[in-house]
């Protein structure tokens, strides 16, 4: 078993944490871009109508990539579980 330090876990949180994250983060911006862009071409200055279609489309890509995010969960979980003799030592 090879040695883990505190701070090769936390940069593994880290990475786990944006790996997870910039889907969503990417998905919102850009249907974020697009309703602004068609509201200032529209004249429509509702602003329900900017965060409504955000969260339906947050929420369909939740659950396409839930799998995925449970799966990396899951193994980061694992990687600590296993690391806890190393660092006790």
């Amino acid at each position: 078993m090879e040695f883990i330090t505190l701070s090769d876990i936390v940069k593994r949180a880290f990475e786990v944490t944006f790996i997870i994250s910039i889907p969503f983060l990417a998905a919102s911006l850009i249907s974020g871009l697009i309703i602004s862009f068609l509201q200032t071409l529209t004249n429509i200055q509702e602003t329900t109508l900017a965060f409504v279609p955000k969260i339906i489309i947050v929420l369909i890509l939740a659950l396409i990539l839930g799998s995925f995010v449970t799966t990396e969960f899951l193994d980061f979980t694992k990687e600590i579980i296993n690391s806890i003799p190393s660092l006790v030592k």
